[in-house]
């Protein structure tokens, strides 16, 4: 896998890890639970990390370095 497609499948991961929270905060916002949100964003940002990290070792190891 080309570090390319590797990144490119990274940045799509990160993107759909990232649609919970925009849900959250369509219907936290505007009963101002900005609590609520900012727990929301916290544990999608850890998430989002987690993912990456997985995907770059478990599909990484072929790449060359470049």
């Amino acid at each position: 896998m080309t570090r390319t497609t590797l990144r490119k499948l990274q940045l799509s991961c990160f993107g759909l890890v990232h649609v919970p929270l925009i849900a959250v905060a369509a219907f936290a916002l505007p009963k101002g639970q900005l609590g609520l949100v900012g727990v929301a964003l916290v544990a999608t940002l850890v998430t989002a990390i987690m993912v990456w990290g997985v995907i770059h070792r478990t599909l990484g190891r072929g790449t060359a370095a470049a």
